[in-house]
């Protein structure tokens, strides 16, 4: 679960079952189904089925793929995943929950 505080997320399955909760409402979606998960609104997404699975995610306004790019960049600098996401997040105002608020 995660909150992005600038951008609007748009989801579009391509392949697979994906389960959406955005807001506390749980939506399953499948091939051609399209969501919404709006800035600042808490939201997780997983693929549900035993498939392998497949999103077209687009973030609006764009700038949130320089998150990824520095994350890439910065992935051979002996620091996990999970520390490097920490490091970002306020510079991207991406806010990760606790598995305790899921």
């Amino acid at each position: 679960m995660h909150i992005h505080g600038l951008e609007d997320e748009l989801f579009f399955v391509i392949e697979g079952d994906y389960e959406l909760i955005v807001g506390g409402k749980t939506q399953r979606l499948g091939p051609g189904d399209v969501a919404v998960a709006r800035r600042t609104i808490p939201h997780s997404y997983r693929n549900v089925s035993s498939a392998y699975g497949r999103l077209l995610v687009t973030l609006i306004p764009a700038g949130f793929e320089n998150f990824f790019r520095e994350l890439h960049e910065s992935a051979s600098s002996g620091v996990s995943e999970l520390e490097l996401i920490a490091g970002l997040a306020d510079r991207y105002k991406l806010q990760i929950m606790p598995e305790s608020a899921q």
